[in-house]
């Protein structure tokens, strides 16, 4: 009988997988490296917003030979919300930016 309940206790704890370190506090600070993707009409191609190198990127795969054929990256504080194809050949964006108000020449405001 106690051979049948160590049996039944190893068993049951080793149905439940090891218990792996939480990640780091950063890793939640971090933004998502794919913000959004949209595959073209013809389905060729998918556009990509994406965050690297500490700036938004838009990136542009060919499906057919798995390489990267356009990467542009967004200058400044600008923020890329999304992105979509208008057609086979061409891809659209949102973006926004903050900007900081300057006074007039003249000291008014």
């Amino acid at each position: 009988m106690r051979t049948c309940a160590v049996a039944l206790l190893a068993l049951i704890f080793s149905a439940y997988p090891a218990l792996a370190d939480p990640p780091p506090v950063e890793a939640y600070g971090r933004l998502p490296a794919a913000l959004d993707a949209a595959l073209s009409p013809d389905g060729s191609k998918v556009a990509l917003a994406s965050f690297g190198d500490g700036r938004p990127h838009i990136r542009v795969i060919d499906v057919n030979r798995r390489a990267l054929i356009f990467d542009g990256a967004l200058e400044g504080q600008s923020r890329l919300h999304s992105v979509r194809w208008l057609d086979a050949t061409h891809v659209s964006f949102w973006i926004n930016w903050t900007i900081s108000p300057r006074p007039h020449a003249s000291g008014e405001r």
